[in-house]
This record gives structure tokens, C-alpha cells and sequence, in this order.
């Protein structure tokens, strides 16, 4: 290769290197956008573990095929995507509760959103998780923010025990606080803003209709929500992947210039 040659193949590579700087710079802030826009739109995954408070009747009630007692824990998992409007938001992702070795299936049910609410001049607070225990203390009328998720209005119990179709169960989940989390009735991702409302209670009812209608009752206190996975596991996977996509354009075009050097 004559030296006129190899002086233009240099300033061709000279030309180059600033081009595939911008590239790997467009590239890497491409994938982070589309991260943002892929958190805004993929479907939401929550978690969260609730200490059981009451069983109801203690004894006499609806015999389940397992043991639960007050101090055991029930973990619950469901899915649903962030959606504006309002304020109910059916849903068709399963909705899981873990107990007692046990797993409850909801097929279908429905998130409410309500954004100052008017409720009754009722204090909530225990007459989900621990209704017997808990007097009812009658509070002015005010606004509060809450979430529910429960069957759809249309069925009374809408879940079942895994391998005993026949014993129904009705969930239901609530959160509530006399503070503003909400802005709106939108169904919101924002796990921070799940975890901002001070009552979090839920229940599980059991029912099965051949036993004349006989029920038990399981209430609990909910503990942190939490997201699965995490929002910044998944950016900081998102962020190695550019990180090593930027790498690998490197190392061609530092072959590129080996290769013409030779």
C-alpha cells in the first residue's frame, strides 16, 4: 500500500469515528427512551405480604381443607396496566393469594379508583382485617383517596381454591387515607403512590354453595407493596444492554483500523 493510499484510508477513519461516536450516543439514549416508554406501557406487576389478623367463625364455620390462624401470612401477586379514566378498571389477570401452602385464583375482577371520596362518617380502620375486634367509631363525613380491588360487581365470589373448584372465595383488597395521593381516577404504576395510603387491609370470604352457604372469614393487615421486578433492576439491565451494545461498536471499528494499519 503506497503512502498516498494509506493517508487516505487514514483520513477516511478520522472521518468515521465522530460518525460512530453520535451513533453510539443516538443508540444509547434510543434505548433509554424506549425504556421510559416501555415502563409507561407494559403491564404492572405488584406484590405484597399481609399478616392474617382474624379467622371468622374460629370454629364451626366453613371447614377448609388447610390450617390459617391470626400471625400467619397470605402473599398476594396480580397484574394490570397503567390505564387513565376511570374510575373501575376491569381486569383479566390472574389475581393470586399464597396461604397456608394453598393457592386462591381470581380470574377476573376489578380495580376501583376513587379520587376524593365522599365515604360514609365510618372509621374503616381494622373492620376489614379484624372486624370483631374493632369497634366502629363514627367520624365526620370527609374526603378520602382509596383503591379496592374485588370482584366484578355482577358476582359475588369470583375466585376458587386451586384443586377445589368448589370451595368460591371473595377477595377483597382495600386502601385508603385521608391525604391526597391521587390526582385522578387514573390507574396508576407508581408503586410509591400504592404505598402511600396509611389503611391497607384485605380479606379472603370461603363459601361453598353445597354446604347451605356456610363461610369463613380471613382478614389481614397488608404490609409494603412492592413491584416485581423492581423499576431500577429492570433500567439498570436496560442500561448494561446499551452500555455493551456501545462496547461492542468500539471494538469493530477498533478491528476496522487494525485491519488497514496492516
Amino acid at each position: 500500500m503506497n503512502s498516498v493510499h494509506r493517508a487516505g484510508e487514514c483520513l477516511r477513519l478520522r472521518a468515521l469515528r465522530p460518525s460512530s461516536l453520535r451513533l453510539g450516543v443516538l443508540m444509547f439514549a434510543g434505548i433509554i427512551c424506549a425504556a421510559g416508554a416501555a415502563i409507561q406501557a407494559a403491564p404492572v406487576t405488584f406484590r405484597f405480604e399481609a399478616e392474617i389478623a382474624s379467622v371468622i367463625p374460629p370454629d364451626g364455620g366453613l371447614s377448609l381443607p388447610f390450617e390459617v390462624s391470626s400471625g400467619d401470612s397470605i402473599i398476594a401477586t396480580f397484574t394490570f396496566e397503567p390505564t387513565a379514566g376511570g374510575p373501575d378498571f376491569p381486569q383479566t389477570a390472574a389475581l393470586r393469594f399464597e396461604l397456608a401452602g394453598n393457592t386462591v385464583l381470581v380470574p377476573a375482577y376489578t380495580i376501583a379508583v376513587r379520587d376524593e371520596d365522599v365515604p360514609n362518617a365510618t372509621d374503616l380502620t381494622g373492620r376489614i382485617a379484624d372486624p370483631e375486634n374493632t369497634p366502629i367509631v363514627d367520624l365526620a363525613p370527609g374526603s378520602s383517596d382509596n383503591i379496592s380491588v374485588t370482584c366484578v360487581s355482577s358476582v359475588a365470589f369470583c375466585g376458587s381454591l386451586e384443586g377445589n373448584a368448589q370451595l368460591q372465595v371473595r377477595p377483597i383488597i382495600h386502601l385508603s387515607t385521608d391525604d391526597n395521593p391521587l390526582s385522578d381516577t387514573s390507574l396508576v404504576a407508581d408503586v410509591n403512590v400504592w404505598n402511600q395510603f396509611s389503611f391497607r387491609e384485605m380479606s379472603l370470604t370461603f363459601s361453598n354453595p353445597e354446604n347451605g352457604g356456610i363461610q369463613t372469614y380471613i382478614g389481614a393487615y397488608i404490609g409494603v407493596i412492592h413491584q416485581v421486578p423492581e423499576p431500577g433492576t429492570f433500567v439498570l439491565a436496560l442500561i448494561g444492554t446499551a452500555a455493551l451494545a456501545m462496547r461492542m461498536m468500539t471494538r469493530l471499528q477498533f478491528g476496522r483500523r487494525y485491519q488497514f494499519r496492516r
